[in-house]
């Protein structure tokens, strides 16, 4: 049971602002084909380049989107779902919720809680999550910080960071992110992407070839520098030339967009388990939009039941043990009413359209 100068002096300050290398407890996560580890992460630093894609990152926003429109209640004693709501009023738990959801993408999400016990028992009122690259766990589930200016880790007190992390297992036990079988995917898709790149300069900038009858190699390179002009617009006088002859780039621009749009879907179905909210899916029909949704439900209802047995485990546990209350409530899924919403949603809904939420959106269409 921590004491009140123990509260005062590191749960209510924040954590200082930091970035350094770190060595000890247990090794970052090997980057994908990598066999040793080095002064740069690799994991996180794949994870944070493909969540710059718009796909990726568009996809990954509905899949925690349609996980915050499930049914949720706080379960246990009346009196002790009582004290977890007063304590956590100041809390936006749909916040929380989302922060929570980040270790999909991540594997490891670390939040850290601000407390404040000014106006009576000691409350979380700000929940700001962290960069993964910045903590450590041990095998004892300790958690370690990188201080600014530091080359080690320093222990963090209980309660202050909540260590989020999906499929933690003794040999991950920072998780495992769902983006690292969109990975080679990823890969294929942006080799297209950069031929496209490529073919887009060659249309932008004119080739021009001159025939010319001069046989001094003085004389040519005066020809070939002002045709070097052309290529940002400007006018050229030349002579000794007998004919100019543009040479204009016949690219494969239709089939590569075709190869990136195919990869696009490949990426919406890994990580959201569908593809009718992809752009990229033209047809559809309701029977393959039940199948889709299903799928879909069953990510989004494995994220949330993730997302809560951290929660359950840590931040309110935390709320009982530091105000020294009895009692204990756990954030559960409310698998009656979500069952019931979508049996009377699918009924309602219009031919071609699926429905299976709270009332608050829709997961495809």
């Amino acid at each position: 049971m921590p004491s009140n100068a123990v509260i005062s002096s590191s749960l209510v300050t924040r954590l200082p602002a930091a970035g350094n290398r770190f060595t000890d407890y247990y090794p970052t996560p090997l980057g994908l084909g990598m066999h040793e580890a080095s002064a740069f992460d690799p994991y996180w630093g794949a994870i944070e380049a493909m969540l710059f894609d718009e796909e990726v990152s568009a996809d990954v926003e509905l899949r925690h989107a349609a996980s915050l429109t499930l049914p949720w209640y706080l379960e246990g004693a009346p009196d002790d779902i009582a004290f977890a709501e007063r304590v956590l009023a100041g809390l936006p738990v749909e916040k929380l919720l989302e922060d929570a959801l980040s270790a999909a993408e991540w594997g490891f999400s670390p939040l850290e809680v601000d407390w404040d016990n000014s106006t009576g028992p000691l409350c979380p009122v700000h929940i700001e999550r962290r960069k993964s690259r910045l903590f450590r766990l041990d095998d004892k589930g300790q958690v370690y910080y990188a201080t600014q200016g530091a080359m080690g880790f320093t222990p963090v007190p209980t309660g202050k960071i909540i260590p989020v992390r999906r499929q933690a297992t003794r040999e991950t036990p920072y998780g495992a992110s769902i983006l690292e079988s969109v990975w080679p995917i990823w890969q294929v898709k942006w080799t297209h992407v950069a031929q496209l790149e490529r073919l887009g300069q060659k249309y932008s900038v004119p080739s021009v070839a001159a025939l010319a009858e001069a046989s001094a190699g003085n004389e040519l390179d005066v020809i070939s520098a002002t045709l070097a002009g052309l290529e940002s617009g400007e006018g050229v006088a030349l002579s000794g030339v007998k004919e100019l002859i543009q040479l204009t780039a016949n690219g494969k621009a239709p089939e590569l967009l075709q190869v990136i749009q195919h990869y696009d879907s490949k990426i919406c179905k890994r990580i959201t388990g569908q593809t009718l909210t992809s752009s990229t899916q033209q047809y559809g029909s309701r029977s393959l939009g039940e199948v889709h949704e299903r799928a879909a439900l069953r990510i989004s209802i494995g994220d949330l039941e993730m997302a809560f047995a951290n929660l359950n485990t840590t931040l309110l546990r935390w709320i009982f043990t530091f105000n020294q209350q009895p009692g204990r409530v756990t954030l559960v899924f409310d698998k009656k009413a979500f069952e019931a919403t979508l049996k009377a949603t699918q009924t309602n809904a219009p031919s071609g359209v699926t429905l299976s939420n709270d009332g608050g959106g829709l997961l495809c269409l």
